[in-house]
């Protein structure tokens, strides 16, 4: 059966209406939302920090990172860099919950939600304000790339740092690297108030177990103590200064971007060939 050129391009209007649809209401009515979930009930003493009208005030990044200045006593490009960190750590750490769930959905991005049938990275949100725009959870990568990009922001430099299956970032100042674990929430003291490094804690699994002692049961304190201690297959991406811990997720976080742009792109330029084709098909019927 010939399909006719006026069905196609009927067709090709349709289909892009829907994709701008889709697209409009993820971008601005909430429904790119990802699942979110409540602080972790099964840690002891419920440890997990989490405000809930910090969530409504920070969509985006630059309002998290007013959101920190607001608690501190001065800007923060202006204060030492420990004093710094540490209200950038405790905004951050207050702002997200865990979970593995946030990821693109048809709404939010329906170009990279589609690409998840080659790879379920693909759909993992890196975006800053993606994250902050469509819920409050995520995982350990996420959110220790959310306080890099606030370190940046402060004028710090910051690296992200994969373990053997947990995810940090570090802060660069007082002539060493500084551990903060926001998911966790963990930023490490030795005994004067310094901040252990990932090496400090890799090269002693005593000082890593002190650390986590109380982010869950002995067994898995062990097993994140075991994390840090692996330093064999460590990832340290400390340059190009804000990237991603493996270079795969610059890739990835490339294609994000170009996605934020193609969702409205592709469906416009659908639209105007479909429209083209309705009206030559049009003009010989007249």
């Amino acid at each position: 059966m010939k399909i006719s050129q006026k069905s196609i391009g009927w067709a090709l209007i349709l289909s892009s209406a829907i994709l701008l649809l889709l697209t409009s209401l993820g971008q601005w009515f909430g429904a790119g939302s990802y699942k979110s979930n409540p602080p972790r009930s099964w840690a002891p003493d419920h440890w997990e920090r989490f405000d809930p009208a910090l969530v409504k005030k920070t969509p985006d990044l630059d309002s998290l990172y007013r959101a920190a200045e607001a608690r501190a006593p001065g800007p923060l490009n202006t204060l030492p860099p420990k004093e710094a960190m540490k209200f950038l750590y405790e905004t951050t750490a207050d702002r997200f919950t865990h979970a593995s769930t946030a990821d693109h959905n048809i709404f939010s991005n329906w170009i990279l939600a589609a690409m998840r049938i080659l790879h379920p990275e693909f759909a993992q949100i890196g975006d800053a304000d993606a994250l902050l725009r469509n819920g409050y959870s995520a995982y350990c990568s996420q959110v220790s790339f959310i306080l890099l990009k606030l370190a940046e922001k402060a004028g710090i430099r910051p690296r992200h740092v994969g373990l053997s299956g947990h995810v940090v970032m570090e802060a660069w100042y007082d002539d060493d690297w500084h551990l903060y674990d926001p998911d966790l929430e963990i930023a490490p003291e030795d005994e004067n108030g310094s901040i252990f490094s990932v090496d400090d804690l890799s090269r002693d699994i005593n000082l890593a177990l002190a650390a986590y002692a109380e982010r869950g049961v002995e067994s898995y304190v062990k097993e994140i103590a075991g994390v840090i201690a692996s330093r064999e297959d460590n990832t340290f991406m400390s340059y190009p200064v804000g990237s991603h811990f493996i270079w795969k997720k610059q890739v990835v976080a490339l294609l994000e971007k170009a996605a934020e742009v193609l969702k409205f792109v592709i469906p416009i330029l659908t639209a105007l060939v479909g429209i083209a084709i309705l009206s030559k098909s049009l003009r010989r019927t007249v």
